[in-house]
């Protein structure tokens, strides 16, 4: 990635520049990764694919271009992108790996990927419900305060 946050020329610069990101687990280096996945370079499309469901929870605003990459029909890729789904997580990410699961058309090492990634999601989701702090003593749910 430049300076500029375009991708650079060599493919090899690319994928390096995108490990990078994922190593750092940048938020600011989305745009580039999303840029990848449009490039039509299998490999820097499956390290951006990776990078962005290392990321997380920043990413989730891209879920439904992940969702577009399953739809290739590539099994490789269509693992790839259920890791990265599981990453991300949210609704959106859950949804579509509970449709992965049911869809008798995948090949079973899809469904199997797809499967673990739900776990992850799921495991993720109840660590950062144990992290939330509880509610202040005294409040109350639907403004019934009072009454």
């Amino acid at each position: 990635v430049g300076p500029d946050g375009a991708l650079l020329s060599e493919p090899k610069s690319h994928r390096a520049a995108l490990q990078a990101i994922g190593n750092l687990q940048e938020e600011a280096g989305l745009p580039a990764l999303v840029q990848a996945l449009d490039s039509g370079d299998d490999g820097l499309v499956h390290v951006a694919t990776f990078v962005i469901g290392s990321i997380g929870e920043p990413a989730r605003a891209h879920v439904p271009r992940l969702i577009d990459l399953f739809s290739s029909g590539d099994p490789q890729m269509q693992r790839q992108v259920a890791v990265a789904l599981g990453g991300v997580g949210g609704q959106d990410a859950r949804s579509a790996l509970e449709q992965m699961l049911t869809n008798d058309e995948l090949e079973a090492p899809v469904r199997r990927t797809a499967r673990m990634a739900l776990q992850r999601l799921k495991r993720d989701e109840a660590e950062a419900a144990r992290d939330q702090p509880p509610a202040p003593a005294g409040s109350t749910l639907g403004g019934n305060r009072g009454k």
